[in-house]
């Protein structure tokens, strides 16, 4: 095994080591705090793009973003899905 990936295994399982002994609530604060940085870059990007938008603006910009990837993200799971039974025929 080279160095490197000796390295990014102990790292990967360091990791999974703090996951494990992280509460739930933690957990969950976490998200929360993931989420909040995730919006103030999203922020950062609309006033680059839109450097004349006031606060409301890019507030809904944001909120639209986030509305069109849930949208996204819903119609990936949530795809029709039909069943075959291999050996048995139609009526």
């Amino acid at each position: 095994m080279e160095p490197y990936t000796a390295q990014v295994n102990a790292i990967f399982k360091a990791r999974v080591q703090i996951a494990r002994e992280t509460s739930p609530d933690e957990k969950i604060r976490a998200g929360l705090r993931l989420f909040e940085m995730r919006c103030w870059y999203m922020k950062q990007e609309i006033r680059g793009e839109f450097p004349q938008l006031d606060e409301n603006r890019v507030q809904r910009i944001l909120f639209e973003r986030l509305d069109s990837q849930r949208r996204m993200d819903e119609g990936l799971l949530y795809q029709e899905v039909t069943f075959v039974t291999i050996g048995q025929e139609k009526a």
